[in-house]
Formats: structure tokens, sequence, C-alpha cells
């Protein structure tokens, strides 16, 4: 278990969002002060783990200038591609 000094921290980083029941915290990056990218990650889930998992990568590759964005294939359009 982690402090709860430790989940604001988190938190501050990230931002909320609430699908079907769960939070998902949603990576938050500046395009522009990446050095890198956009890599596009896209997930499919009907739980929220590989949408979190998806998030949490993003939030990670800014660590080392690198702008990931998720992408949910439910909303990934085959013809506009």
């Amino acid at each position: 278990m982690t402090g709860s000094g430790e989940a604001n921290k988190n938190d501050s980083k990230q931002e909320d969002k609430v699908e079907e029941g769960k939070k998902i915290r949603e990576a938050q990056v500046d395009p522009n002060q990446m050095k890198y990218g956009p890599v596009k990650v896209y997930f499919a889930s009907q739980t929220g783990s590989a949408e979190q998992f998806a998030h949490d990568f993003a939030e990670e590759a800014k660590s080392h200038s690198i702008w990931c964005q998720p992408i949910n294939l439910k909303d990934f359009d085959v013809l506009a591609a």
C-alpha cells in the first residue's frame, strides 16, 4: 500500500477519468515540450487495464521526452487513417 501523500503526488501529475465505473489516470503531456513523437499507442480494453497501461506508458515516456498518444481502438476510424 502507498501512503496518502504518494497517491496525491500521482494525482497531481495525472488527470482522473471515470469510465464505466473505473478511474483511469490519463497522462498529462505537453507535445510542444517533447523531443520525439508522436508515438501512437493503440489499446482495446473491457476492464480498463489496457487503457491504464497505455496511459502509464505515456506518462513514463514523457520522462524520456517522448510524446505518446494512447488511442482507444473503439474510437479508431480505419477509413480516416
